[in-house]
Parts: C-alpha cells; sequence; structure tokens
C-alpha cells in the first residue's frame, strides 16, 4: 500500500532504515539455513516535465512504497546526496514529445 509523507525528516529516516527483509543469524537455527531473499531497496527519482523544479520520489521498501514531492532545489540536492550505497537509485527523466 502506498503512503506519501510530507515530512522531509521522517522520509530520510525510512531512507536510511535498514531493510527488514535481511535474514537474521540466530544461535540456535544454524541446522535450517533458509535462503535469503533478494531484495533490494530502491529509489525511483522522476522529474516533471512542465516543471523542472517540482521532483517525486518514491522509495521501495519490502513492505510499503513511500512518496515524496519537493519542489525546492535545495531539498532535492539534500535528498539525492543522502541516499545510501545500498539503495538502487533509477531516475527518470522524460523528455516532452513534440
Amino acid at each position: 500500500m502506498p503512503k506519501e509523507i510530507k515530512d522531509l525528516k521522517v522520509f530520510l529516516n525510512h531512507l536510511r532504515a535498514p531493510s527488514t527483509m535481511e535474514g537474521s543469524s540466530k544461535k540456535g537455527n544454524e541446522e535450517k539455513k533458509k535462503p535469503r531473499n533478494s531484495f533490494q531497496k530502491r529509489i525511483l527519482i522522476k522529474k516533471n516535465k512542465k516543471n523542472k523544479n517540482i521532483t517525486k520520489f518514491k522509495l521501495r521498501t519490502s513492505k510499503y512504497l513511500y512518496t515524496y514531492k519537493a519542489n525546492k532545489t535545495e531539498v532535492i540536492k539534500k535528498i539525492i546526496s543522502r541516499i545510501p550505497s545500498d539503495v538502487t537509485k533509477i531516475e527518470l527523466d522524460k523528455k516532452a514529445k513534440k
């Protein structure tokens, strides 16, 4: 279920939070080895065709899809600079059709 976040700090916390799908090792379950899930967090950056200042960030986690809309260039740069290396970054910049 998608969720729109309006607070920048909350979105950045979700961005930096560790993935919940990573396997954890328990001492008693060493005999039963389950395969790890290959899920990775990814963020999709969509720029508006008509107004280049509006950018939508879509963060896909194992449970939810979080969206955040930014319209200031300083906020956009701040979010892009804080993307961790373990999060896959996909940028979409569609060109307007003539």
